[in-house]
């Protein structure tokens, strides 16, 4: 008869999960990955309204049979902050996918719960209710002050900033909820967050008896054993980032691609397990679905109160376990850069679905390209300059690029350098702490207009401060289009980036509005 494998591993294998869904969470949430990054932590979030949605299926096939289980459902949670006092508002709803041997012992597949909850002081109270909301059970716990300071809080920020730095932004603007945003994507494993994970479980044994060391010793393992787990954890994380406010409005994660059956076959092996006795090939357990995405609004504008009759009628009981925690809210993200311009008179065959430009081809016999903005409705036409000829492979509806035989380059595309566009449109040379020694010299081109826009070209410098304190000297060369976006409301550019053209260090706003008149005006 097979036998169980020992208890000492479950334990070591609970935290292995609970480590990989946290690297999921702490996944989600400049015209640059840096600054929009950068951004989300300039201000802490005191307020907001929240939509959550989660997926998590597990299925396993053995000996022809097949078993999955799930877990799915929504929610709402709103909170608010003042001073170190929190209050929080949560409904959730959860549906249970089980083999039926499982589901006939029990009364519903599906459960809803509705808490609120109160931090002030030394204590924690919570009102909670299940399904029918007319029963609030109330439980207090006492709170001991948090042994993660000031100075860790930076730790983990700066721990989490290097994860997020290796984020790809996208070169189309999306709408949430009437949001103009940015949006990050990654791809990574939960074992970048090992310098967080550290920063945490060390404070985490100051609070507590035992520590993440202790409890990975019983099944013989270490921390750097639970990073190499980590390494199977697969996170394809999606920030969208409000353009207007810099904040993160939405975060999507998927862990899908998670290998569980190879994640759990390591932790049995480094617990010293024998996997011969396991009932089931480990190769046929897999994820069905992992994933979560949390919706944003109304940050620093919410207000939560608890309502005098769930106070007056619930029940005290005592609490079985730790303090609530406050739900981790979306940070903040902000740095401009956005759609772009007018259009000049040509005719070309429109893209039919303008939200998808990524097979859009504007090439035209003479070597130009008709570049698409304000979403695919117009267009703007890119002349060759000199010996530079368009590169018809990275080329679409949201970039085109001309080279010449030496791979020199220049590009248009709709975005534009954040702390730019504010310079021109509001005179602000401090978008934020992260630009140092700004310099911006610009002028409209004389005689140039797209569709009655002015064409700026510009010449800009500035010191970028990373987080950690180390800084970069950055150039910016440029032709800018103005127009007003409709859809949005406001004015902006589209960039023609001169940055990486034969001799652009030496460019002059002369030299660049002459390279203006000859790639615009045909």
């Amino acid at each position: 008869m097979k036998k169980n494998c020992s208890t000492k591993s479950g334990r070591a294998f609970a935290l292995v999960l609970a480590a990989g869904a946290s690297a999921a969470i702490l996944g989600g949430c400049g015209a640059t990955t840096e600054s929009i990054v950068d951004k989300m932590f300039d201000e802490e979030v005191e307020s907001s309204a929240n939509e959550v949605e989660y997926d998590l299926g597990v299925k396993l096939d053995s000996d022809g049979m097949s078993m999955e289980f799930g877990l799915s459902g929504d929610g709402e949670y709103e909170f608010a902050k003042d001073g170190d006092d929190v209050v929080l508002h949560m409904i959730m709803d959860a549906k249970l996918n089980v083999p039926e041997m499982v589901s006939s012992f029990l009364d519903s597949d599906s459960v809803s719960a509705e808490i609120y909850g109160e931090t002030s002081d030394d204590e924690t109270v919570v009102y909670a209710s299940t399904d029918d909301g007319d029963t609030w059970i109330k439980t207090t716990q006492e709170v001991e002050d948090s042994v993660i300071d000031d100075d860790k809080k930076e730790d983990i920020i700066k721990a989490y900033k290097k994860v997020l730095y290796e984020a790809e932004l996208q070169k189309k603007l999306e709408d949430v909820d009437g949001d103009k945003c940015y949006v990050l994507k990654l791809e990574t494993t939960g074992d970048k967050f090992s310098e967080l994970y550290d920063i945490v479980f060390d404070a985490m044994e100051e609070e507590t008896d035992e520590s993440i060391d202790d409890i990975l010793d019983e099944a013989d393992m270490s921390r750097d054993d639970l990073y190499e787990l980590m390494e199977y954890v697969k996170l394809d994380i999606t920030m969208y980032a409000s353009k207007k406010t810099g904040q993160c409005v939405r975060c999507d994660v998927d862990a899908s691609e998670t290998d569980l059956g190879a994640l759990v076959s390591e932790a049995l092996k480094m617990s010293g397990e024998d996997l011969d006795d396991l009932p089931f090939e480990l190769e046929d357990l897999k994820f069905t679905a992992f994933s979560f995405s949390i919706t944003s609004k109304d940050i620093n504008n919410t207000e939560v109160e608890i309502p005098d009759d769930v106070i007056d009628e619930a029940v005290e009981r005592g609490f079985g376990g730790g303090a609530v925690a406050v739900p981790a809210d979306p940070d903040d993200p902000d740095v401009a850069v956005d759609p772009d311009d007018p259009d000049v008179a040509v005719d070309p065959d429109e893209p039919s679905d303008p939200d998808d430009l990524s097979n859009y081809d504007g090439l035209n016999s003479d070597g130009s390209f008709t570049f698409p903005y304000n979403d695919g409705n117009d267009y703007v036409t890119v002349f060759p300059y000199g010996d530079y000829e368009l590169d018809k492979t990275m080329s679409d509806g949201y970039s085109a690029y001309f080279y010449d035989d030496d791979y020199n380059y220049y590009y248009v595309q709709d975005y534009c350098d954040y702390a730019i566009e504010k310079y021109i449109l509001e005179g602000n040379s401090q978008v934020n702490d992260s630009y140092e020694d700004f310099v911006c010299d610009y002028e409209a081109v004389d005689g140039l207009a797209i569709d009655g826009n002015k064409v700026y070209v510009v010449d800009a410098s500035y010191t970028y401060v990373w987080s950690d304190g180390d800084k970069t000297d950055s150039s910016y060369k440029a032709i800018l289009i103005a127009y007003h976006d409709d859809t949005w409301d406001e004015d902006t550019f589209l960039q023609i980036s001169l940055d990486s053209m034969d001799g652009s260090e030496n460019f002059t706003l002369d030299d660049m509005a002459n390279i203006a008149n000859s790639i615009l005006a045909k």
